[in-house]
């Protein structure tokens, strides 16, 4: 019989450490690490020496995670808190950029630039994660505006911002064309959220809507998106709710009545 208890470990140590995961640095000190293991350090003359290639790739993610999370428990002791290190650590923010700036003085304008865009890719990941948590936030209120929020709902958002948030680093760290592999990584992420624990209750509303060709206006009802046929309207209205009613049979936990969005076909 197959112990669960390293299951339960594991799932535990990635809630601990997402916090500086999403929001801190440990995207990027997960993915140096992972990309030492897999292309080795690099050595003055440009090429890479020790690297285990994708041998032993699993063994490797999790001695990246690992370090990430000795360098978050680091962090947090000598700053008293995750969130205290994270706020000092954005309140740093102005002066790297003057830092970086001052210290390349009289080496021209590209140098000056380079220098910045360093401190730019530096920050990226915080930038990029809290994005991530400003979605995840509008697909939750969302949610709760049609009184769908639910620890489902939550578990959603908190999964995909975890995956996709590792994923994005080890795409980075594995195909090492700036920006490519993070976001080929991060879509990964995101599929493999939704295919295990399903897409959120804002996703599903929203792809029906996109199929029924209409969108919600501030009203709360919804409109037709170009159509000057009022018969192709009338078909648009009435697919929307079927389409409404097929997924609350499916799932009436995410659909379930009263839904403005469940409007009476035009004519019944």
């Amino acid at each position: 019989m197959v112990s669960v208890t390293p299951i339960f470990n594991g799932i535990r140590q990635v809630i601990t450490s997402s916090p500086y995961l999403v929001m801190g640095e440990g995207q990027s000190v997960f993915q140096e690490a992972l990309q030492r293991s897999v292309r080795g350090v690099k050595k003055p003359n440009g090429k890479y020496y020790g690297g285990q290639g994708y041998k032993n790739l699993w063994s490797n993610i999790k001695k990246a995670f690992g370090e990430m999370e000795t360098k978050n428990t680091a962090l947090t002791q000598a700053e008293g808190g995750f969130w205290k290190a994270t706020k000092k650590s954005i309140c740093n923010i102005p002066s790297e950029f003057s830092s970086a700036w001052t210290s390349t003085a009289g080496k021209g304008v590209l140098s000056r630039l380079g220098s910045i865009g360093g401190v730019i890719a530096k920050r990226f990941p915080l930038i990029f994660g809290a994005w991530m948590v400003y979605d995840e936030g509008k697909k939750l209120w969302e949610a709760a505006k049609d009184g769908q929020l639910n620890a489902g709902e939550v578990a959603k958002s908190g999964s995909k911002l975890i995956t996709a948030t590792l994923g994005a680093a080890i795409g980075q760290a594995l195909i090492p064309i700036p920006l490519v592999g993070g976001i080929i990584g991060f879509m990964g992420g995101q599929f493999l959220s939704e295919l295990v624990i399903g897409k959120s209750y804002a996703d599903q509303k929203q792809e029906i809507l996109a199929k029924a060709g209409q969108t919600t206006n501030p009203t709360g009802g919804t409109f037709d998106t170009g159509s000057t046929n009022p018969l192709e309207y009338n078909q648009a209205d009435a697919y929307m709710a079927q389409q409404l009613q097929m997924a609350m049979m499916q799932n009436p936990n995410i659909f379930a009545q009263p839904n403005p969005y469940m409007t009476t076909p035009y004519g019944v």
